[in-house]
C-alpha cells in the first residue's frame, strides 16, 4: 500500500494527520486504547481536527467511557461534524446509560433534522421496543 495515501511526510513525523490516520487504523482493528492515544495526540497538535474528536468519541464509547464520549460528540457537532451521525450515536449511548428521555430527545433531533431510516439507527428492534414501553407515545 502506498503510504502517501494515509500519511503526510514520514510515518514517524509528529503531525496531526499522521496521528489521525494511525488512530483510524487502530480503531478499525478494535485497538481502541491505541486509537484513543493517537486521536488525542492529533487533537493536541491540531485542536480544530473535528474528525479526530468524533472518532475519539467512538473509541471512548466502545471502551465504556460514555460521559467522555458524549462530550466529544457534542463538541464535534458544535464544530461542524454531521449532526446526523452525532445524534444517532448519542441517542444510543444515552439509552445504554438508562437516560431514556435523553435518548428520545436525541432521536427526535435526528428525525426532525435528517432523512434517516430505522435501519440506520444503532438500536436493535428490542431496544426500540424498550423505549416504546417506557414512553408509549413514541412511534
Amino acid at each position: 500500500m502506498d503510504s502517501g495515501v494515509f500519511f503526510e511526510g514520514s510515518v514517524h513525523e509528529e503531525n496531526a494527520s499522521n496521528h489521525l490516520a494511525l488512530g483510524r487504523i487502530y480503531s478499525s482493528t478494535h485497538r481502541y486504547d491505541l486509537a484513543l492515544d493517537h486521536f488525542s495526540t492529533a487533537l493536541t497538535l491540531d485542536s480544530s481536527l473535528v474528525e479526530a474528536l468524533y472518532f475519539r468519541g467512538i473509541c471512548l464509547w466502545k471502551m465504556g467511557q460514555f460521559q467522555a464520549a458524549l462530550l466529544d460528540f457534542m463538541v464535534a457537532a458544535d464544530l461542524g461534524w454531521s449532526r446526523k451521525d452525532v445524534w444517532n450515536v448519542t441517542s444510543y449511548i444515552r439509552f445504554r446509560m438508562g437516560d431514556y428521555l435523553g435518548a428520545i430527545a436525541d432521536l427526535n433531533h435526528l428525525f426532525e433534522n435528517s432523512s434517516v431510516s430505522l435501519r440506520e439507527l444503532l438500536f436493535s428492534s428490542s431496544e426500540l421496543e424498550t423505549l416504546r414501553s417506557h414512553f408509549p407515545g413514541v412511534q
